[in-house]
């Protein structure tokens, strides 16, 4: 009778490991599919806050009330504490302005992104990328907003 309980009892250990195991397996595989989706949705949300931020301090700059070193010294500080980089250009794709602060972003990795994404942002559309390759191999995201003329409206960069 021992004998047959101890049978039982590691029969019925074998299958709750199994089970365990492959439920594990099933979790990691949604989390994966999942979690990547969701990280990026937070990512892209606070890219986009960003850009606007740049672009309100941008449009202070044209406007004359901030001047370069402000605009250059703010945008810095905007990138070290985001790990971000910035673009700006006017409407004919010529850059204003570039900050690449932070991980291992090569201002060759915008200009590659700027290039292929540049009609879009021109033609009034934000545009997000979350399979941009960096030189370096690495996997990011990224957001381009328009800049508008506060007077007509007008896409100027």
């Amino acid at each position: 009778m021992s004998s047959m309980r101890s049978v039982f009892f590691w029969r019925v250990l074998v299958v709750s490991i199994v089970a365990l195991l492959l439920a594990n397996v099933a979790l990691l595989a949604a989390y994966t599919y999942v979690g990547r989706k969701t990280y990026v949705s937070i990512e892209f949300s606070n890219l986009e806050l960003e850009a606007e931020v740049t672009r309100q301090m941008y449009e202070e700059y044209k406007n004359g009330d901030l001047s370069d070193d402000a605009l250059e010294r703010l945008i810095e500080k905007q990138t070290i504490a985001s790990e971000s980089a910035i673009l700006i250009a006017d409407q004919i794709g010529k850059i204003h302005f570039s900050r690449n602060l932070g991980g291992t972003i090569e201002m060759k990795d915008l200009g590659a992104y700027f290039s292929a994404e540049m009609q879009h942002v021109l033609s009034g559309t934000t545009v997000r990328n979350d399979n941009l390759e960096l030189q370096s191999g690495e996997k990011a995201v990224s957001v381009g907003i328009p800049i508008r003329d506060t007077v007509d409206g007008k896409v100027t960069g």
